[in-house]
């Protein structure tokens, strides 16, 4: 019941900050793929893989006070952590072998993902959801053609992103 809720609180942590909704929901559909334990299950969406259960636990940990949700002046969600409140919460689970989760000393990873545009991650979290899906990489690139062709033109620099992240955090997906 905690886990993902640990688990938000962990990344949440390793970056202090992420700018906007679909930046959130893009950077736990590929770290689930690298192995980090989030539950929530994606669907594809408008924007590529989204997940309703990931935006409830969202909403649920601003309401929480866990999270702090702001708006920029261009409308985007801006979502930071309540440290404070967030590593009593953090220990609080571990002490008391709440949860069973490990989450992976990726921070870097994490990072990464965090430094891209929304966009791009978009591009990447698609790629990744079609492969997971059973296509092969010639469909993958003709689908996202047909799909994202507004990002088409950033395609093969997502599938070299995705294969150094391979090399670099042995993905588990």
């Amino acid at each position: 019941m905690y886990e993902n809720i640990y688990s938000i609180l962990k990344l949440m942590s390793s970056v202090n900050l992420i700018y906007g909704r679909k930046k959130f929901q893009k950077i736990v559909q590929i770290l689930q793929t690298f192995g980090f334990p989030f539950e929530q299950r994606f669907v594809f969406h408008l924007f590529g893989p989204y997940s309703q259960e990931l935006q409830n636990d969202i909403d649920m940990m601003v309401e929480d006070g866990l999270l702090i949700e702001n708006t920029s002046s261009s409308g985007a969600y801006i979502y930071l952590i309540n440290k404070e409140k967030a590593e009593k919460v953090i220990s609080y689970l571990e002490n008391n072998k709440m949860v069973s989760t490990v989450f992976p000393e990726k921070g870097s990873l994490i990072r990464e993902l965090n430094e891209q545009e929304p966009s791009f991650l978009e591009l990447i979290s698609t790629n990744i959801y079609l492969n997971e899906m059973g296509y092969n990489n010639e469909e993958i690139r003709e689908k996202i053609r047909e799909l994202k062709p507004h990002l088409f033109d950033r395609y093969d620099e997502a599938v070299n992103f995705i294969e150094k992240l391979e090399k670099k955090y042995k993905k588990t997906g």
